[in-house]
Formats: structure tokens, C-alpha cells, sequence
């Protein structure tokens, strides 16, 4: 082969240091017989790319030697490059460890699946085909090839594959022309590190009530939905927890466990240590680690030390698909298996939509406001909130079309689509003292437990208008 001849002029160590980086990447461009170029994925998202990956299998090729344990790591650079890490164990699990770095550009813009990778290293010339023809689900596994098809690697977040993945891609590989014969397992170590945490919390940010989108089935939380954690701060630097849920479905009687943080790594604030309430508890200490955290801490992932449990957060009983989406990337990433994941049933929060707001300036000390409203969701109330100041107001008050301190009519009973309420807002509340003014406020209901949705924000167009008009 071209890159035996090349590295037989180097001393051993050196040959193998290179192939260490060399086979998880693919060969230089060489002389080889006509053959069919792969098809690569429709699209690769070079940043959902990134991170460690395991090397799973290749093509067979006596110049590699008996490498194991290899690895691939990809971080984006500020000019748009990779940088590419490459690791191994040469001569076995128990051989010595090897590293060669390098960097990986973009060659086709248009799918981002095909690169040329360079390596650092003097000795180590010409730039080496990366096509990347297979991408599992949330880049949960790929498998990489060139345009000889002369090399093939199959790489996987994790240091192992099950068994029907692997034969699903060797099927696929085998009908598209690449030739099982010639594949073999990489021997690889069965433990993961730890997970990464973020960089730091802000504590006082993260407390609050969180609820539990997704989780790892585990025996100790199986029955509970409805799940939510509500942390608050102790005067001695701890957090207190108090862990609330519903047995068995939606309808199931309530359950609660608290507990106490305290924060083991101060120079990150991403590891904590719980301990809770239960004789049969007592001196346990479960580690929490914060491994995702939103930047403004809607949303959290968080797992232990072992990666036994996995909980995605959010300050939301529901999330956006699209985030959930970007959430199970990046737990791949890291590492953890997303068909584990399973959604927790919420009680189902308010629908709300303002569809039109006129706030009609009286003459008097009060103006009026007419608000077309869907709900769907009786045993919500609502609010009007506008810098930091909240009148809140529900179904059980006074209908009656007169301002009461702190509460207004809202919502008629039974299950209404649309309500049309009229509101008697006081002057000093509206705010403003001439014609024509338009000011922005945004409706928001809240349930009796005070959780809240809020609904668009809306113009309010004041009116001289009296409130006989």
C-alpha cells in the first residue's frame, strides 16, 4: 500500500504514532482500479457532528498493526475547520497511548458530508478523504469512507454498538457495494469517562420550580408522572429540593419527597450532592451533575456521575419540539442513548391566544378593555402583567363590570373556546394621558398553583373615549 511504502522510512514508532490518527480518517488520494464513488449523507450539521467518537469497526489493513481502544474528537475552530484528535492504544488494550492531531476543512459546502483532513505532524504529507455516507439518528453512530471506497470505519458515540445496529449498517454497507469480508472489530474499552458539566451555574438562577419532560426509566421513579422539582435557597449555602409527582397517571394520588444540595464542586457549581428525608435515605448522598444548561435557564439535563439516570428540565410543563430535538443531539454527543428516553406525562397547561386588545380612555378613573381570548382550561385564571405589576383575575369573582383592588372578571364557567370579557382597568394603570398612545402588555393566565403560560404581546391603542361610548 502507498502509505506503507511511505512510513517503512520512518522508525517504528513513528509508523504506528501515524496510523493511530491515519485509519480513522482514510487514505490519500492513491492509484487504484475505477470504482464507483460512495454516496454520502444528504447533509451533515458540522456542529451536531463535533465531539468524541468511538471506532467501532474498519477495513482490515495489515499496516495498521493492533491498535485499539481508538477514538476520534472534533471541536469547531474560529476559521470554520475541525480540529481533529485522534487517540489509541497500540499493541492492545493494554498497549501504549498514541495521539495525533490535525484539522479537517469542508470540500463539499453543499452537504457538509465530504472533507480533506491534514495532519500537524511533518511526517504525516497530503491531505486524506473524509465522506461521511451513513448518519444514525441524532448522530448516534457514521460511518466514513472515500472516494475509493479503499477504507471504511464505523464510528459510534459509545465505546460499544448493539448487535442489531451493527448488522443493520454491515446489511446496508454489503448491498452498496463494501465488502463485509474485509471488516473487523476494534477492541475497544467498555467504560466511558464521566460526563462533561457545563462550564457553571448560577445557582440562584437554577432554583426554582423545574418539570420533568423526559427521564431514564429507573425503579425508584417508574410510577410517578406529572413529575416536578422545586429548588429553593438555604441560608447555609444549600438548596432545598421538594420532589412532587402524580402515582401512576394523571389522575393518581399525589407524592412528594424533599431533600437537601450542597454544591461539591464550587469552582463550577455543576455538581451537587442530594440527600433526602427518608430513614430508609438516610447518609446516601446522589450525585447531580448539570451536563446542558440553557443560557437562560429554561431548559436542564441532568445525569450522575455513572450515567445511570438522565432528566431533561424544563421551566415549562411542555417544550418546543424543535429544542427537545436539539436536546437529544446533544445528550448523543455525550454519550447517552435517546431511545432510553422516555416522555413524562404533564398536566396540560392553558392555551392562549390574544387575538385583539383596544384599551378605550375614559374620561373617569378607570378605561376599559376589550379582549378576545381562547382558552380551554376552566380551572385557569388569568392576569394582565405590565412591568412587574399583575392583576390577576378568575372565574369565581364577580362578573359584574366594575374594577374590584386586584381582580377583574375573566372567564365564564364551564369550557369556553372563546371569552370576551370587558376589563375596567384603572387610569394610572394604563398609563398614558393623550391621544393615540400605544403601549405594549402581555396577557398571561395562571392556574391555582400559580403556574403560568404567557400569550402574545399586544398593542394597546388608548382612545378618548368615555366609558358611556
Amino acid at each position: 500500500m502507498y502509505s506503507l511504502s511511505i512510513f517503512l522510512k520512518f522508525n517504528k514508532t513513528l509508523f504506528f504514532l501515524f496510523v493511530a490518527g491515519f485509519f480513522i480518517i482514510g487514505h490519500p488520494q492513491m492509484s487504484c482500479p475505477q470504482v464507483m464513488p460512495p454516496e454520502t449523507v444528504d447533509y451533515v450539521d458540522v456542529e451536531r457532528f463535533t465531539g468524541l467518537w468511538y471506532q467501532i469497526a474498519r477495513y482490515y489493513n495489515p499496516a495498521e498493526g493492533d491498535v485499539a481502544a481508538v477514538t476520534a474528537e472534533y471541536s469547531l475552530n474560529e476559521d470554520g475547520t475541525l480540529k481533529v484528535v485522534n487517540k489509541g492504544l497500540l499493541g492492545g488494550l493494554d498497549g501504549t497511548p498514541v495521539t495525533i492531531e490535525g484539522f479537517a476543512r469542508v470540500v463539499d459546502t453543499e452537504t457538509n458530508a465530504k472533507l480533506a483532513v491534514t495532519f500537524t505532524d511533518p511526517a504525516v504529507e497530503g491531505e486524506f478523504e473524509f465522506w461521511i455516507i451513513e448518519l444514525g439518528e441524532y448522530y448516534s453512530y457514521a460511518v466514513v469512507s472515500n472516494s475509493t471506497r479503499s477504507v471504511l470505519y464505523i464510528l459510534n458515540r459509545t465505546p460499544t454498538m448493539d448487535d442489531a445496529t451493527y448488522q443493520d449498517i454491515i446489511d446496508r454497507l454489503s448491498s452498496n457495494g463494501f465488502d463485509p469480508e474485509k471488516i473487523v472489530l476494534t477492541p475497544q474499552i467498555d467504560e466511558m469517562p464521566p460526563p462533561e458539566t457545563v462550564d457553571f451555574v448560577d445557582i440562584e438562577r437554577y432554583a426554582g420550580l423545574w418539570y420533568e419532560i423526559a427521564r431514564y426509566p429507573v425503579p425508584f421513579d417508574e410510577d410517578g408522572v406529572a413529575v416536578t422539582a422545586e429548588y429553593t435557597l438555604n441560608e447555609d449555602g444549600t438548596v432545598g429540593i421538594l420532589n412532587s409527582s402524580l402515582v401512576g397517571d394523571l389522575d393518581g394520588p399525589p407524592n412528594s419527597i424533599e431533600g437537601v444540595a450542597r454544591v461539591v464542586d464550587e469552582e463550577t457549581n455543576a455538581k451537587l450532592a442530594v440527600t433526602f428525608d427518608r430513614p430508609e435515605l438516610e447518609g446516601i448522598d446522589f450525585p447531580y451533575w448539570i451536563i446542558e444548561l440553557d443560557e437562560d435557564y429554561q431548559w436542564a439535563v441532568v445525569t450522575n456521575d455513572t450515567r445511570f439516570v438522565l432528566y431533561i428540565l424544563s421551566r415549562t410543563p411542555t417544550m418546543d419540539d424543535a429544542v427537545y430535538e436539539d436536546i437529544l443531539y446533544r445528550v448523543v454527543k455525550k454519550g447517552f442513548d435517546a431511545d432510553r428516553l422516555e416522555l413524562t406525562p404533564q398536566l396540560e397547561s392553558c392555551t392562549l391566544d390574544v387575538l385583539q386588545e383596544t384599551v378605550l380612555r375614559s374620561r373617569w378613573l378607570a378605561s376599559v378593555a376589550l379582549i378576545t381570548i381562547t382558552g380551554t382550561d376552566t380551572d385557569w385564571v388569568g392576569g394582565l402583567v405590565r412591568d412587574n405589576f399583575e392583576i390577576t383575575y378568575s372565574a369565581e369573582q364577580s362578573r359584574e363590570l366594575f374594577w374590584l383592588p386586584g381582580t377583574i372578571p375573566f372567564l365564564n364557567e364551564g369550557t369556553q373556546t372563546i371569552n370576551q370579557v370587558i376589563i375596567l382597568l384603572p387610569s394610572w394603570f394604563t398609563g398614558c394621558c393623550f391621544d393615540g398612545a400605544v403601549e405594549m402588555m402581555t396577557v398571561e393566565v395562571c392556574n391555582t398553583q400559580t403556574e403560568c403560560c404567557a400569550g402574545d404581546e399586544v398593542a394597546i391603542t388608548m382612545l378618548p373615549l368615555g366609558l358611556d361610548q
